[in-house]
């Protein structure tokens, strides 16, 4: 499936899972390769929702959890996803990288 974000990444081979990545095309390499914040950082899984223009992430342990991004996640809009980001508080993802969830 082709979102309005694909012009945003570029699908890169995961050493994570058997499916191809979505990769930030601003990045200079595979995800797993990015700086990580000790601690802060978390690859979540789970459903995007857009409460307005607020992505907002229910991820399958329950939480909710707002994603911070400057790019146009409309496209994902009720869709199963990964996410990596950093955690800024308690409810706040900074986003670094979005997938879809393979099925």
């Amino acid at each position: 499936m082709r979102s309005p974000c694909d012009k945003l990444f570029t699908p890169a081979p995961c050493r994570a899972c058997p499916d191809f990545c979505r990769v930030p095309v601003r990045t200079a390499g595979h995800h797993a390769d990015m700086p990580r914040a000790p601690g802060n950082y978390r690859r979540l899984v789970g459903v995007l929702h857009m409460n307005g223009h607020s992505p907002m992430l229910e991820a399958d342990d329950g939480r909710i959890l707002r994603l911070i991004s400057s790019d146009d996640l409309r496209g994902f809009d009720a869709v199963g996803v990964i996410v990596e980001g950093t955690l800024s508080g308690t409810n706040r993802l900074q986003l670094e990288w979005i997938g879809q969830r393979p099925e």
